[in-house]
């Protein structure tokens, strides 16, 4: 039973590595869904140019709209993304928790 502080600490350790890791994580997400907002943006553009260019425009047209679709799915999954590493980082918090817990009494 000696080594179990030192077992805890190592526990809590290894835990806040991984909470560090989540946030890297989240934050790589951010970055990613906002290129997929910049994306959607000239998606939109291109959008308006296409149709200014009338006949000539409509195969861009079709390419934009493709491209706004993307953006849109990429916008999801990084949504997607977030809210399961909001459960990580409160699973983590717990976990961190129960081994302070452990380790006070």
């Amino acid at each position: 039973m000696s080594d179990q502080p030192s077992l805890l600490t190592a526990i809590r350790s290894e835990l806040e590595g991984l909470r560090g890791e989540i946030d890297k994580v989240g934050k790589v997400a951010q970055q990613i869904d906002g290129v997929a907002k910049q994306t959607n943006l000239l998606a939109l553009n291109a959008t308006i140019e296409a149709a200014r260019a009338g006949e000539a425009g409509k195969g861009f047209a079709v390419v934009a709209g493709e491209v706004k679709n993307l953006s849109g799915q990429t916008a999801k999954a990084t949504a997607e993304i977030g809210t399961v590493l909001a459960s990580l980082t409160q699973r983590t918090d717990q976990l961190i928790a129960l081994v302070d817990k452990a380790t006070n009494s």
